[in-house]
């Protein structure tokens, strides 16, 4: 299947279901819209850290959000839920219980339950951005705070002091200038933890209505996903079991919920109105520099097995059976004769272990982390599950597994000479769901496969955008008595 272009046609989507909304149009109308929003089938995962400057932009600012029980925006994207004509949101009492289990309840005990599951207390989010950074660093390690940065992020953390209120959290940005900020915010609210998140990283969410200044589309494409999972995953009411109001404290960059959904043809990275008065022959130039040449084979590996049932995320290690697939599996990569150029895997302790003991049987092959790629549920699956699963964790999970989809798989760049050679180390429920994403299959298809511990699933993308999936949870080399899933 080919990695086609769908922005056009999910323009015309966008304006038939807005003039269906403004005729009056019942749910059952707009569910069928729902149903019938076009495939995303294109894909390219170049990201930038190119700093987005306008005359609304204050460095060192901050905007204070007061999120009481009753207020949760609900936001409508293409992998919103959407099941028998409902729309499912995030936080609402009656989505976090089964709904079997409500049926055949008297009304007095139906009330109790949504009374049990429903927020009583307040979240109040304080963002702040960065401070001042050097703009012209050519890397993120290059564009750290600039003397004022660092004394508009004191003064930033002094104000937040003197506020008087019991902070619980303080989760930043992990490019440079929004950690370099939080150290110093940090220094001013002693005892306050720090947690850093990918998904809070800048980025371009969505093509802004004026448009000042063109970017090629594809950031609008990889970023969006990302930072509208940013959203769902801080951005909500509070949790039941929350008995207090929490003050939290969030560093990033000026990011905005939603997002458009973009291109990878050579055409789209092309500034259209540079090229209105240019010929044929230079318009056809112009293309061919654009255009991909190499293919890219991506080895999608799934963790060993690990200790199921632990509590905490640093508890849950590989076994001793996990720790010898997860070798096996290095050496099966290996004897593959390939010259690996990089290995990405989940931060989730059980894929950083087993990338570790991968990468021990290739040398020299760099590695890295994403949060994007973490296990969770990345869309309501079809058939469903036999188990019931709150629609919460679709919700915010689905965002940041398609994020990962549109950053990692995708046609080669440009200047990408030679064929690649590339392993991503992450979860049984990510990897069904870029396959499915990959082959432009239904994605809700995701639960109908499986696959081992340790197995490797290998995609191969050529140059004109068709995927061949070459290997599905290929475990062959393990001996029987090593498998389990």
């Amino acid at each position: 299947m080919a990695l086609t272009s769908f922005s056009r046609a999910m323009k015309f989507w966008i304006n038939d279901m807005g003039e269906a909304i403004k005729s009056g149009a019942d749910k059952d109308m707009l569910y069928s819209f729902l149903k019938n929003i076009p495939a995303v089938g294109e894909g390219m995962g170049h990201t930038t850290d190119r700093p987005i400057r306008n005359e609304s932009e204050q460095e060192g600012s901050s905007l204070l959000f007061s999120l009481h029980a009753r207020n949760c925006p609900n936001v409508m994207l293409p992998w919103s839920l959407a099941r028998k004509g409902k729309l499912l949101y995030s936080r609402e009492p009656s989505s976090l219980i089964n709904p079997k289990n409500l049926k055949n309840l008297p009304e007095k005990d139906l009330k109790h339950q949504l009374k049990k599951h429903k927020a009583t207390s307040r979240r109040h989010i304080f963002l702040v951005r960065h401070g001042q950074y050097n703009v012209d660093g050519n890397t993120d390690s290059e564009k750290v705070l600039t003397k004022l940065g660092r004394e508009q992020a004191q003064l930033t953390g002094k104000r937040l002091a003197d506020l008087g209120y019991n902070y619980d959290h303080i989760t930043y940005s992990t490019l440079t200038r929004a950690k370099e900020t939080s150290e110093i915010i940090g220094q001013c609210l002693q005892g306050v933890a720090r947690t850093g998140s990918d998904l809070l990283q800048e980025g371009h969410p969505i093509q802004p209505d004026p448009c000042q200044h063109w970017r090629p589309e594809v950031f609008y494409y990889t970023d969006g996903p990302r930072i509208e999972a940013a959203f769902r995953k801080f951005i909500h009411r509070a949790d039941y079991e929350q008995k207090e109001d929490s003050y939290e404290i969030i560093v990033c960059h000026d990011n905005v919920i939603r997002y458009l959904v973009c291109s990878r043809e050579p055409i789209s990275l092309i500034n259209l109105s540079d090229i209105k008065n240019s010929t044929e022959d230079s318009l056809k130039g112009q293309l061919k520099k654009y255009k991909t040449k190499a293919k890219r084979h991506i080895f999608l590996v799934r963790h060993g097995q690990y200790q199921v049932n632990a509590e905490t995320d640093s508890e849950k290690v590989l076994t001793e059976l996990g720790r010898e697939q997860a070798s096996l599996t290095g050496q099966r990569l290996a004897a593959l004769g390939y010259k690996y150029d990089h290995i990405i895997y989940s931060t989730l302790t059980r894929a950083k272990e087993t990338s570790e003991i991968i990468g021990r049987h290739l040398d020299g092959v760099q590695r890295t982390g994403s949060d994007l790629l973490q296990e969770g549920y990345p869309i309501c699956p079809d058939p469903p599950e036999s188990r019931w699963i709150p629609d919460l964790f679709y919700f915010e999970a689905g965002p940041r597994i398609e994020a990962a989809f549109r950053n990692f798989i995708h046609r080669a760049d440009p200047e990408q000479k030679e064929d690649s050679y590339e392993i991503i180390v992450c979860h049984d429920n990510v990897i069904r769901y870029l396959v499915c994403r990959s082959l432009q299959l239904p994605p809700e298809a995701w639960l109908r496969m499986d696959l081992h511990h340790g197995s490797i699933t290998e995609l191969q993308i050529r140059p004109n955008g068709n995927v061949s999936l070459r290997m599905l949870g290929d475990a062959g080399y393990m001996p029987a008595k090593t498998l389990s899933s």
